[in-house]
């Protein structure tokens, strides 16, 4: 018997002489260099084609020469399929080489997908192989294709993607892109061709002027900040040095979307080129960077301005602006007083910054007086009114804020009805209210402003965020009652998730009876369309606001009503179509409605409905698994839910780390703390073995048991939860008092051994802090006298940061749950509470401030 040998690949026959017929059809074919230096036709790349097919027919593996020609006749034969075939088939046989990947891209552009071209281009930053210069030529093919397919979002993504990964850059391919590009904006700004001084300022001016703030972050568009300071990158590569005033234009771009990378590059490329900076290029780094210094030192920067005289209009305004951020009122009015001194206008941003100023101050009773003493100033600027009406809002003071719009109507300053801060929050101020219902529908009936659902949305979010105490200060009723009245009036709607978002924000509030009322209202509703009430996303909403309220009822009511959905499609042609069965994932919602409700689970209900599940001929899957060991547990049942646990295995479904915390939990309610060490060493062992990746220890297994230490009961704790929602003091007085409450000096010790930080450092810390903010306020730093190098100190003064570095004990509790060694911020809020519930308030503001700066630490 004998062995079937693997055929060899055409390359192992020319080492051995031979010369099958198929190498005599490729010795026939054109060679492709052979078509570079003649005329490429269309007859000799289907030769070429037919040649790799016919290889691939016979069995053997085509060369890579072979492959690299078939790519390039694919793309251009426009075979957009087969490329794709024989790309990923090369990938598999072979190490792409550098320049293959210029030849895939350069063939997608011959098809026309300049997409894929792109998608391609964009990725080959991953791929260490591919050398720079094959990278910037694969830029050179691509943007001229994106730009002839009017494609120039994708051309300016490419070239924005190349300058900020490639090291060095080759300037002769950025020539080449930016005449290409160039030549683009010029004809649809109606620009010369020529790249001099003149023609760049007026090329940033002109693109400002096409960027449209309200798709700045909305779908492909070329007129946008990022991509300014592209084409600024593209045109100072050997081209003419730009002036100070476009200088100036890119970084006062950029400041809407705070992109500090760009302005430190500006920045920087004035400075190598010597571009001095104007008055104009402080206030945009003022206005950028501000903020991050102390007030004093903003005051010594003012002055040593002042004296040398380089303040202007702008420089009055920026300054004006970051002492209000800085809530440094007296400050921010000083220089108002020089800058009206000087006989200059007080320019609308100003104006709200120093309205905002005072608001974020809670001094509103100061705002408006200062409104009073500059009306003239504040006219102009209606929004400055809209701040502090707005403000009035947050703080439940309807009256303040309809009174406020009274005087606007009445003094009839222009603009008051067509202001969409203005009319929003008079709006908001008289639903509110509950007491001007009339009103409402008048202002509806005139409006001289468009609504749409989002306006809609927005101020509805708002009613339902106002809080005073921890209490909300807008009934629910009057926040279904004002939506109603809009969408009536407005003739305007909001979708089916628009809706559902308003019922889980009215079930989270504790308001469900305001939520099954909306939820009612939609499904009835016969003035609009109803195709809002055939999807499922209401029905889902409602069943989640019933299950944080422990309303089994609403949530039984919600789960039926999913079923007949569909009629809401089948209405208008009066035809009804069968119910819709349920699915699995449905089906655990439900049962984790049950396994939630509190102070115990609803064990009869869930056995019934998961008995019908599996009637139905649903497969139980993890999620199942998980509630029915959730349910057990709470329910004091460990056996039952250990019993669930060995099922769920013996199912084939591997647990994850929900099952294990989900039965960690149960042992620590019933603290059977034995149960818990068995299980914690058991889970430790499989990690170390990585047997059960998925069922390991983590930072919720952590929490756990931090919980359990300091006696913080979770199950006690989302009754007491509850309770508050629905205003039973009297048993949440009666719970607080049943629970354990440990010492101080006993939670210190168990921070310490859980995370490893030592009560002192923390002391330690917080007085150091102390000191440091004292010194701060005394604190100056000398500024250099050369006026060109201030924009060097403000970035460097933004930059600078200090760090702390701190080490955990190798003995730390949670070096068995995190390879970071850090706690999360549920970790530290459990010590909070604890501190909290035994009235040790200087104990819970220290824990607060440290995570304060350990968190900050681990997000820089």
């Amino acid at each position: 018997m004998s062995l079937q040998l693997k055929e060899p690949c055409i390359r192992s026959l020319r080492h051995v002489g031979v010369k099958p017929p198929l190498l005599n059809i490729r010795s026939k074919s054109v060679n492709i260099q052979d078509i570079k230096k003649t005329s490429i036709n269309y007859e000799s790349m289907l030769k070429i084609c037919k040649s790799f097919e016919d290889t691939r027919i016979l069995g053997k593996r085509p060369t890579t020469s072979m492959y690299l020609d078939a790519i390039t006749a694919y793309g251009y034969t426009k075979n957009k399929d087969k490329l794709i075939d024989t790309w990923e088939d090369y990938r598999r046989n072979y190490l792409l080489k550098s320049s293959s990947h210029q030849r895939y891209i350069k063939a997608l552009i011959e098809c026309g997908d300049v997409t894929a071209a792109s998608k391609n281009f964009l990725d080959l930053k991953t791929k260490h192989f591919v050398k720079p210069k094959d990278i910037a030529e694969c830029l050179v093919e691509l943007v001229p294709a994106c730009l002839e397919k009017n494609n120039i979002y994708l051309a300016l993504q490419a070239t924005n993607d190349y300058l900020n990964h490639a090291n060095p850059w080759d300037e002769a391919a950025l020539q080449s892109v930016t005449h290409s590009l160039w030549n683009k904006f010029s004809t649809i700004l109606h620009l010369d061709n020529d790249i001099t001084p003149t023609t760049i300022d007026t090329f940033i001016r002109l693109y400002i002027d096409n960027i449209n703030p309200s798709r700045r972050d909305k779908g492909k568009n070329h007129f946008s900040p990022q991509h300014l300071f592209t084409m600024f990158r593209l045109i100072t590569v050997k081209n003419e040095t730009p002036s100070a005033y476009a200088c100036n234009l890119v970084l006062e771009a950029q400041l809407p979307d705070a992109n500090y990378r760009a302005i430190k590059w500006v920045v920087a490329f004035m400075q190598k080129h010597h571009i001095q900076p104007t008055t104009h290029t402080i206030s945009i780094l003022l206005s950028a960077f501000g903020s991050f210094l102390p007030s004093k030192n903003v005051q010594f920067l003012y002055s040593s301005l002042k004296q040398n005289n380089r303040i202007d209009e702008n420089i009055f305004q920026a300054f004006i602006k970051v002492f209000s951020e800085k809530q440094d009122m007296e400050n921010a009015q000083a220089v108002l007083s020089d800058m009206k001194s000087e006989g200059l206008q007080l320019g609308k941003k100003p104006c709200i910054a120093i309205v905002e100023g005072f608001v974020n101050k809670d001094c509103l009773g100061q705002a408006d007086n200062w409104l009073k003493q500059n009306e003239d100033s504040a006219q102009k600027s209606l929004d400055a009114y809209a701040v502090l009406m707005e403000a009035w809002i947050a703080k439940g003071n309807w009256t303040e804020c309809i009174s406020k719009f009274t005087w606007l109507e009445r003094k009839k300053i222009e603009g008051v009805h067509t202001n969409r801060r203005i009319i929003k929050a008079m709006l908001t101020a008289k639903f509110a209210s509950g007491k001007c219902w009339d009103q409402c529908e008048g202002h509806l009936n005139n409006l001289s402003i468009s609504f749409t659902p989002n306006t809609i949305s927005r101020i509805l979010r708002v009613m339902l965020g106002i809080e005073q105490n921890g209490h909300y200060l807008i009934p629910g009723k009057n926040i279904i009652r004002a939506l109603q009245m809009m969408e009536q009036k407005l003739g305007v709607h909001l979708n089916s998730e628009g809706i559902s978002r308003i019922i889980t924000a009215l079930g989270e509030r504790g308001d469900i009876s305001d939520a099954f009322a909306l939820y009612n209202w939609v499904r009835k509703d016969n003035t609009c369309t109803r195709t809002r009430c055939s999807g499922s996303n209401i029905y889902r909403a409602m069943m989640h606001s019933a299950i944080l309220n422990n309303d089994l009822r609403k949530l039984e009511r919600a789960w039926v009503d999913m079923q007949y959905r569909k009629w809401f499609l089948d209405c208008e042609s009066g035809t009804r179509s069968e119910k819709l069965q349920h699915t699995l994932a449905r089906y655990n919602m439900l049962l984790n409605g049950y396994a939630s409700k509190l102070p115990h689970p609803d064990i009869t209900r869930l056995k019934k409905t998961f008995q019908r599940m599996l009637k139905h001929g649903l497969t139980p899957n993890i999620f199942t698994y998980n509630i029915l060991i959730k349910a057990f547990a709470y329910a004091n049942n460990m056996d039952a839910a250990n019993q669930v646990y060995h099922n769920m295995i013996d199912a084939g479904i591997t647990p994850d780390t929900t099952t294990a915390n989900t039965l960690l939990n149960g042992w620590i309610l019933q603290e059977d703390w034995k149960a818990v060490e068995r299980f914690v060493q058991k889970l430790k062992s499989a990690d170390d073995n990585k047997q059960q990746p998925r069922s390991g220890l983590d930072m919720v297994t952590f929490n756990l048991l931090v919980q359990s230490f300091l006696h913080l009961d979770s199950k006690s704790m989302a009754y007491e939860k509850l309770l508050k929602r629905e205003n039973k003091w009297y048993d949440v007085e009666q719970l607080e008092n049943s629970r354990t409450k440990l010492k101080s000096g006993k939670i210190w010790n168990i921070f310490e051994m859980t995370t490893g930080y030592k009560k002192e450092t923390i002391d330690n810390y917080y007085k150091s802090k102390r000191i440091s903010e004292k010194a701060d306020s005394n604190k100056l730093i000398v500024l250099p006298s050369d006026f060109g190098s201030i924009g060097d100190f403000l970035i460097k003064a933004a930059t600078d940061q200090q760090s702390v570095k701190l080490s955990n004990p190798k003995d730390a509790f949670i070096r068995f749950f995190s390879r970071s060694m850090e706690p999360d911020e549920v970790t530290y809020k459990l010590f909070m509470k604890a501190f909290y519930d035994k009235g040790d308030y200087h104990s819970a503001s220290k824990i607060k401030e440290w995570t304060q700066f350990r968190l900050g630490c681990l997000k820089k």
